[in-house]
């Protein structure tokens, strides 16, 4: 029987509660606005069989902003960047005498950046909520830093996805819920194979809904209809070909009607080009309300 192995999940994963996410969009004039740092430290690697290999010792940090903004009541406007990426790496440098040492390589720039906009097609008042979303993926970061070009902050791609995104809500006793499931396919440029991205959410709320609890299941299967040929890459974690099954874990804290903090751990049961550890992040979000 193959071993479970948690994976890192490179794709940030954007917060999905009430107030964010899923297939409901902000009223006029209300914000969802969220600050976190996302981490991983990982010396293995899932590589393109799915098979769990050792790799140098290697450190990420990102600091992540999420934005969302109530353009109409059925028009939100979405910003999701990453301005600094921390990345370390061992590499192997040979000196003037021939001699091989280890030392650690190390870069730090901006990585990332997704626009986009979210249009409610379906509210919860007749129906089922129903909502579509664009985002466009700017190549903002570096995918050939540090000394030997192996370090990357980004993957230098155009992408655009195009997500559908339905749910509803529900009350079971004092608590509060909801349950969510979404599915896009994402056009990448630069090569890379397009990807069909999928999974679900269920958040429950506690203490007279200050504190969620929100589990979800995040999937994404290649196509494999690009030519890059980096998937043998191990230390890339952009690597084309990515695929993963995974798991994430958030709690979130509201500490006052509009401020609340975040917690989350995230990972995979299966996955292919992808870094094979845990990742966490650390948030605090801020609710904007007219």
């Amino acid at each position: 029987m193959k071993k479970i192995t948690l994976a890192l999940l490179v794709q940030i994963v954007i917060s999905s509660t009430c107030i964010a996410g899923g297939p409901w969009t902000q009223e006029k004039g209300n914000g969802y606005f969220k600050i976190s740092e996302w981490w991983v430290i990982y010396d293995q690697h899932y590589n393109k069989n799915g098979d769990i290999i050792k790799i140098p010792h290697s450190k990420i940090f990102n600091t992540t902003i999420y934005a969302e903004y109530g353009i109409t009541n059925k028009l939100t406007g979405i910003l999701n960047a990453v301005p600094f990426s921390n990345v370390q790496g061992k590499i192997i440098v040979r000196d003037n005498m021939n001699n091989y040492t280890t030392e650690v390589d190390e870069v730090t720039a901006m990585g990332n950046a997704d626009l986009g906009l979210k249009y409610q097609l379906m509210s919860s008042e007749n129906s089922l909520p129903l909502s579509a979303t664009v985002l466009f993926g700017l190549p903002t970061g570096d995918n050939a830093a540090g000394e030997q070009n192996t370090l990357q902050t980004g993957d230098g791609a155009f992408k655009v996805l195009a997500q559908l995104d339905a749910g509803n809500s529900f009350t079971l006793g004092n608590i509060n819920g909801f349950g969510s499931a979404h599915f896009g396919y994402n056009l990448r440029s630069d090569d890379y194979s397009d990807e069909l991205k999928f999974g679900v959410d269920l958040g429950l709320s506690f203490f007279d809904s200050k504190f969620w609890l929100i589990t979800r299941i995040n999937a994404v299967e290649s196509l494999k209809n690009g030519s890059r040929n980096d998937d043998d890459g191990t230390s890339f974690i952009y690597a084309n070909n990515t695929e993963y099954v995974g798991l994430a874990l958030e709690g979130s804290y509201l500490l006052t009607d509009n401020i609340g903090i975040s917690a989350e751990a995230a990972g995979a049961f299966r996955a292919e080009n992808v870094a094979a550890a845990p990742s966490y992040s650390l948030g605090i979000f801020y609710q904007l309300k007219k």
